[in-house]
């Protein structure tokens, strides 16, 4: 079984036919920035809202292109609050992202039970435009809670995980990511508790959106008699009481009908959450500790006869409910609620992996710091502080003498040296697996000498991270 394999050779994100559409993109983040090959420079949507965290790309072919994977490079996506999905059409398919695939909203039809609120069912806003209206706690520094239920649906909701989502919109006085004012949900049915949701930090002094997925088959009926109960938990601060508020509670449904009907449908990965990072005692990164470095792989399903070739076009959505820090140095900062996403590089194509992996003795993955130190003659330290940076070796000692052919053949004939391939590690231990998603490019190949023991090539490829 290998412990490795590469995406993206090659690219086919990158191909001069190909065209890209976004939900939204902030001025000097364009979509079509995703086609580069530099992780550093980025699309970025206005907003956090699911509207408008969602792009298209279409091959513009006549055939299509064979994909079972898709990547993106340099996101802020965090694992633990984020959700992609990805759905492949097999013909000209070409909707405005934004509403393509489009969930419905529901009627906020009443507050079912409250405890310690201030503000009625009108003040709250059922879509995703607040309007400083806030409903919040009577007694100020004290938890309260409220529960809200829906009408006027379509249809029955379908099942699947994340499929049904709850946004809210909410602030905080006083919040602070040692000392978080949260928010907690449930999942109601007909005046009975179905299931808890989570707690989630509300980190914002002037609004952010929070999203809560969540599974329909959890329901008994249909969906129609859904609820939602919001718990807002404060944080007793001196030297004044703390509060939490909520302005807008948007409750984004799916039906089958949304999806399944169509036509050109050719499959649907549905929503796969971002793995959160194993617990490690450092806490988040810093704003400039490479917070937009997360890079998200999702295996595309082949389609109903089994292809992975066919694909015309992709759309991929995505749920993203914190406020990214980002970068220190970002020129442009969204004006809308706070919270966006972002990534560099797209990534489509199929994954080739060897039958076997690269032995574990062998040097394959290291981290290589660029930073130089110098002494002045009266003994003070100086230098520049550079970004580290990895390299993955590949042994073609390792791969049979057909694989190394192959791999020789594709990498210095075909692809060459400037051009970035994603290599990714599929390690036995799970938590190592965020290391191990590198956008790197050819930067050496060694010499290729006779055949070593049992046929196979000696010699080695070097990649180098691309930043």
């Amino acid at each position: 079984m290998s412990n490795f394999e590469l995406i993206g050779l090659p690219n086919q994100a990158a191909l001069s036919t190909a065209t890209m559409q976004a939900g939204t993109e902030a001025t000097g983040f364009d979509v079509e920035n995703l086609q580069g090959d530099e992780p550093s420079v980025r699309w970025r949507s206005t907003s956090n809202l699911p509207r408008s965290a969602t792009f298209r790309w279409t091959a513009n072919s006549t055939e299509g292109i064979e994909a079972d994977r898709l990547a993106l490079v340099g996101s802020n996506l965090r694992g633990g609050s984020a959700w992609v999905r990805v759905i492949t059409v097999g013909s000209a398919y070409t909707a405005d992202p934004s509403v393509a695939f489009a969930r419905e909203l529901a009627t906020l039809a009443s507050i079912e039970a409250s405890t310690n609120l201030t503000g009625s069912a009108g003040m709250v806003d059922e879509n995703f435009t607040p309007d400083n209206s806030w409903i919040g706690p009577t007694t100020t520094g004290s938890a309260w809670d409220v529960r809200f239920a829906w009408s006027g649906f379509l249809g029955a909701l379908v099942d699947g995980a994340y499929r049904q989502q709850f946004w809210v919109y909410a602030r905080a006085d006083g919040s602070t990511a040692a000392t978080p004012c949260t928010l907690e949900a449930e999942l109601w049915e007909a005046g009975a508790k179905v299931a808890d949701l989570g707690v989630k930090p509300v980190l914002s002094s002037t609004g952010q959106w929070l999203c809560w997925g969540w599974d329909a088959a959890l329901l008994a009926g249909d969906g129609s008699a859904a609820e939602l109960k919001l718990i807002a938990t404060p944080k007793a601060l001196k030297p004044a009481p703390r509060y939490v508020q909520v302005d807008a509670v948007a409750f984004l449904y799916e039906r089958a009908e949304a999806v399944n009907l169509v036509a050109q449908l050719r499959s649907d990965s549905g929503w796969l959450p971002v793995p959160a990072s194993a617990a490690s005692g450092f806490g988040a990164p810093g704003p400039e500790d490479g917070a937009g470095d997360v890079t998200v792989v999702v295996e595309v399903p082949a389609s109903s006869g089994g292809s992975v070739g066919g694909v015309a076009g992709v759309y991929v959505l995505i749920a993203e409910d914190h406020a990214p820090p980002d970068f220190a140095n970002d020129e442009a900062t969204p004006t809308e609620p706070p919270g966006y996403v972002e990534a560099g590089v797209l990534v489509i194509g199929r994954a080739w992996s060897p039958a076997r992996g690269i032995p574990a003795q062998g040097e394959f993955l290291r981290v290589v710091d660029p930073s130089r130190v110098q002494r002045t003659p009266g003994g003070q330290t100086f230098g520049v502080r550079l970004r580290p940076y990895r390299e993955v070796t590949l042994q073609l000692g390792a791969l049979t003498a057909a694989e190394a052919r192959g791999l020789i053949d594709r990498f210095l004939l075909r692809h060459g040296a400037r051009r970035p391939v994603l290599v990714r590690l599929l390690p036995d231990d799970a938590d190592w697996a965020p290391l191990g998603a590198v956008w790197a490019e050819l930067v050496e190949a060694a010499a290729f000498g006779g055949a070593a023991a049992r046929g196979r090539l000696r010699g080695s490829l070097t990649l180098r991270e691309k930043l």
